[in-house]
């Protein structure tokens, strides 16, 4: 586990929700030489999941193991998750991520997830690079969901813009192309304009 998406309480336990990778191989997935194989060995397998810790035990107790929280995922990779900000310490509903579409040796996509069906999304463009994703909510919105998700994209000819997704729809609503191209990058780079 590198990020935690959220937690919050319910039912006398606190709910845990975070990527979690099958073994510790991504530590090796991250060398340069493994990056610059493209696309060499396909980027290890994680999974949005949910660990629900028991509260007010009088006694220690074992952890469950945690449970995924998708069906089905599509790549089976999902790291760098977002929440709606105003949801942080209570129950969400949706988490958006870095994505894999494969073969592929990192992500690439874009993933919108819907905890309560279970269901996941993916935005990809052929030959392009995604960063780490952000939500940022619609001024005056009541739905969870009712924002874009912000993320950079390199595209296969190199030229690097800023991508606007719609955070219920998941169609891309803009992209504003920077006037220099920005390397792949696990968390967010502010550069100058």
């Amino acid at each position: 586990v590198f990020h935690h998406a959220n937690a919050f309480e319910e039912d006398g336990q606190l709910h845990v929700d975070m990527a979690v990778y099958e073994d510790a191989e991504i530590v090796s997935d991250l060398r340069m030489d493994r990056l610059l194989e493209f696309p060499g060995r396909d980027v290890s397998r994680s999974h949005l999941q949910r660990l629900s810790i028991p509260l007010g035990a009088k006694t220690s107790v074992s952890l469950p193991r945690p449970r995924n929280l998708i069906h089905n995922s599509l790549g089976s990779f999902f790291d760098f998750p977002a929440i709606n900000t105003l949801y942080r310490q209570k129950k969400h509903r949706f988490c958006y991520g870095l994505a894999a579409v494969r073969p592929t040796n990192f992500g690439n996509g874009l993933s919108r997830n819907d905890m309560q069906e279970g269901t996941e999304q993916v935005w990809h463009e052929p030959g392009g690079t995604v960063g780490e994703p952000l939500f940022v909510a619609r001024p005056g919105a009541t739905a969870e969901d009712d924002g874009v998700v912000l993320s950079f994209i390199t595209s296969s000819d190199g030229a690097t813009s800023l991508l606007v997704l719609d955070a219920h729809t998941w169609v891309e609503l803009a992209r504003a192309r920077l006037p220099y191209a920005m390397p792949y990058r696990f968390h967010g780079t502010w550069l100058p304009l």
